[in-house]
């Protein structure tokens, strides 16, 4: 595909493809993923974003698809799966779709989890259409905090005459 007219359709197929991400800043922190995966083959594909945060450890956290209105997609999905981007299952590592309430929930107590997880619900509609939610789900250090120098305390407890 050539895009050298400027033709709004032809801008349009592009931005199907490509995100382009402005940046005043060379290599200070990691750049998401430029393709849109994978409109090619698609009916209908989305990038989540922002990313979720989650820290390991912590109590389990909801993803609303409905509140960010993914959950139109979702619900075109007849048997949703929920996979990493190699197409190994997501559930039960340490995330899993509720059905019912069309929430995404992480949790974690296993520190091997941390890193930027990329992942799909993907499945087909009645029709056999393709439909694609692009997610990442970055799972956090939640380590106590590494002091510079020793910390200095001191407790003063003024004990009277009884």
């Amino acid at each position: 595909m050539s895009f050298k007219s400027s033709t709004p359709t032809d801008y349009e197929e592009m931005r199907r493809i490509l995100t382009v991400y402005t940046s005043p800043y060379s290599g200070g922190f990691d750049l998401k993923d430029t393709f849109r995966l994978p409109v090619a083959c698609a009916f209908r594909s989305f990038n989540i974003t922002p990313s979720i945060e989650y820290f390991y450890g912590q109590n389990k956290m909801d993803y609303n698809l409905e509140k960010y209105d993914y959950g139109e997609t979702y619900r075109q999905i007849v048997n949703p799966e929920f996979v990493f981007h190699n197409g190994s299952n997501v559930e039960p590592y340490f995330a899993w779709i509720d059905n019912q309430t069309e929430k995404v929930w992480i949790q974690t107590n296993d520190e091997n989890h941390v890193d930027i997880h990329k992942t799909w619900i993907r499945g087909c509609d009645e029709l056999n259409n393709l439909y694609m939610l692009d997610l990442y789900i970055n799972v956090s250090d939640n380590s106590a905090p590494e002091f510079i120098k020793t910390l200095q305390t001191t407790f003063n407890m003024d004990v009277g005459d009884t």
